[in-house]
């Protein structure tokens, strides 16, 4: 129903009204209110009460808006979508696939990875994305069409590992969202001990594909701009678990760089620290 709602509406009324569907979501869910103050907080303790407030309304805000443009994705045309990214350099994306190992792209809940992965689709990558089921199946099932419409492969987190290893082989790409909480590893991440997955890490490892940082960041007149760097790597070693948190060390590294410069862009809502806190690692 809010599918067929934020569809009938133009476009510039429908973004504003994901915005506003932000800011209710801001006041009426304490929970997730006061977790996007406190990481804010633990993670800029030089900033002003008033600029962490800000800031959170701001994420909430960015967050309604994601979610109305993902609604409205089956309603947009290949060139809606294509002239929506007004930068794409892509240099990097062709050099690393030269390898012919595939690509590990590693992106984050910052900006709007959606419609990063369905720009991408468009320009003709085989693009996979492994994401985690949604417990609610008819939620599960528009996300997944939503994406697999536009020309994207899902893959079950937990389940893809073949899959994953066979679109390397092809030399395709897997994208995954690398910030979110994990009982994996234990490295710094704003300063702090954050539980982090393991996975980019174990795939380069046995596969040798390389990584690519990627991150879809919306600008001031709401297109958007994509950032892709690749992850420098030095000093491995012949220890597997050295190799694995060196790797996704640097990997946070990146990650906290665009985060830092575009905070009003990430999920802070999410409890990122919330296994170290319970394996008392840090006590903020």
């Amino acid at each position: 129903m809010l599918r067929w709602v934020v569809c009938l509406l133009p476009e510039k009324i429908a973004i504003n009204f994901g915005r506003r569907v932000g800011r209710l979501i801001y006041k009426l869910s304490r929970k997730y209110r006061l977790r996007t103050i406190a990481n804010l907080r633990m993670c800029y303790p030089e900033w002003e009460e008033k600029k962490i407030i800000e800031t959170t309304l701001k994420v909430f805000e960015h967050f309604g808006k994601n979610a109305v443009r993902f609604l409205r994705t089956p309603k947009l045309s290949k060139q809606q979508i294509l002239d929506s990214v007004e930068i794409f350099d892509e240099s990097v994306l062709i050099e690393q696939l030269k390898k012919n190992k595939g690509l590990i792209v590693i992106t984050a809940h910052l900006g709007n990875w959606e419609r990063m992965a369905h720009y991408g689709a468009l320009k003709g990558y085989n693009i996979s994305v492994v994401a985690r089921d949604i417990d609610a199946e008819r939620a599960h099932m528009l996300v997944n069409n939503t994406r697999e419409g536009g020309g994207i492969k899902v893959l079950s987190k937990g389940s893809a590992v073949k899959d994953i290893i066979k679109a390397l082989q092809r030399n395709e790409m897997i994208a995954l969202l690398a910030d979110q909480n994990s009982w994996d590893l234990y490295v710094p991440f704003f300063g702090f001990p954050a539980g982090t997955v393991a996975g980019p890490a174990v795939l380069h490892l046995r596969t040798g594909a390389p990584i690519v940082f990627a991150f879809n960041i919306e600008k001031e007149n709401g297109k958007y701009q994509c950032f892709f760097e690749k992850l420098e790597l030095n000093h491995l070693s012949d220890n597997r678990e050295e190799n694995i948190k060196h790797i996704m060390t640097e990997v946070n590294k990146v990650i906290e760089k665009y985060v830092r410069k575009y905070p009003e862009q990430w999920l802070w809502m999410h409890d990122r620290w919330r296994s170290a806190r319970q394996q008392g690692l840090i006590d903020v």
